[in-house]
């Protein structure tokens, strides 16, 4: 492959969930988690020219990161190549469960040509799942963590988002970051492994929708907050995108991760409005542009866009937002009357 082929990059808006699709040059798709609905992303699919869905790769086993794959099975079976499924919980649990069993009966039904693999990093290949031995030689799609030990110390946590599969897409001087809803311990157990500090990329798929980073509490010794400690510590991005849908009941994106995304200079987009950034936020549906007019959950059923569904462009030379002016100046012109968090700014500088 060419070192100036390119691969796209589609954040799809699927409401409250995660979903991506990398779309490589070579025609090839692969589809980096389903939703908890895949009605924009089958319609995306239908919309974009593509030969094979080289993988569908799964994150963790949670309801708004998978619930979408029957949908995506039954318009694309017969074109998808590869499953890349995580450990993070009990065997027992995993052969119970419906979507996975839909997995299998496709593989039966297609003869074994369908692979199923574990989503873990190998030492061997890195965990590659997509591309060559070196990034200068064309896109990569690889697997940081987890290893197959963390992989089983995530089943014994209590907390399964520690399990989650952190991936990474480079190019040249392009790299972009999927952690899925990778938290603390994830974090730390990469950096560990990795020891060369933080990790820099163009663009960073928020961690669990910009959410908590584990279940108990947040604060790290010597830092503001957990996310002080993540910006500062593991991971540089230029951009952050986040998945999260406006009517969720999480309160995502919180504050204090999208204050730290932007004290580091970040830029922040987000998929959908949340009534952290707006006191009437349905109001604001009509007036404000997504990035790109793809499929995106926004205009099809109650959220209201920001980003929408953001496409990314990677290249040898780097990465580029489509539309992310325009995207920025609508932003800009709704921060004189409210306060979005992409906005805002950090009111003290102390570290605790």
């Amino acid at each position: 492959m060419a070192a100036d082929e390119i691969a796209t990059v589609y954040f799809l808006d699927v409401g409250q969930g995660t979903s991506q699709v990398i779309a490589f040059a070579d025609g090839s798709l692969v589809i980096i988690d389903c939703g908890a609905s895949a009605d924009a992303l089958v319609m995306l699919l239908k919309t974009i020219s593509f030969s094979r869905i080289r993988a569908v790769v799964f994150s963790h086993w949670h309801d708004d990161h998978v619930n979408g794959t029957p949908a995506v099975i039954a318009n694309f079976g017969s074109r998808i190549d590869a499953f890349h499924l995580p450990q993070d919980q009990p065997a027992v649990d995993i052969k119970a469960n419906l979507i996975y069993r839909q997995i299998v009966k496709l593989k039966d039904k297609r003869k074994n040509t369908l692979v199923l693999d574990r989503l873990e990093f190998r030492n061997s290949d890195h965990g590659r799942i997509y591309g060559a031995t070196s990034s200068s030689d064309g896109p990569v799609l690889s697997v940081l963590y987890p290893d197959y030990e963390q992989s089983i110390e995530a089943q014994s946590q209590g907390d399964s988002n520690q399990g989650s599969g952190v991936l990474i897409l480079e190019h040249g001087k392009g790299r972009i970051l999927f952690p899925g809803d990778a938290g603390k311990k994830a974090f730390k157990a990469l950096i560990q492994r990795l020891g060369n500090g933080p990790i820099t990329c163009n663009i960073l798929a928020a961690p669990h929708h910009s959410g908590k980073l584990n279940k108990g509490a947040i604060d790290v010794r010597g830092y503001r907050n957990c996310y002080h400690w993540l910006y500062q510590d593991v991971v540089q991005p230029d951009y952050v995108i986040v998945s999260a849908g406006t009517d969720n009941t999480y309160d995502h994106p919180k504050r204090d991760h999208l204050l730290e995304a932007v004290s580091v200079g970040a830029t922040v987009v987000c998929t959908q409005m949340t009534p952290q950034c707006h006191t009437d936020v349905k109001s604001v549906k009509p007036s404000l542009l997504p990035l790109i007019h793809h499929p995106a959950e926004c205009g099809l059923n109650s959220g209201v866009g920001c980003g929408g569904t953001i496409v990314a462009v990677l290249n040898s030379a780097g990465v580029k937002i489509e539309r992310l002016g325009e995207h920025q100046r609508k932003v800009n012109a709704l921060a004189t009357s409210q306060s979005p968090l992409c906005r805002s700014s950090l009111s003290t500088s102390s570290v605790v």
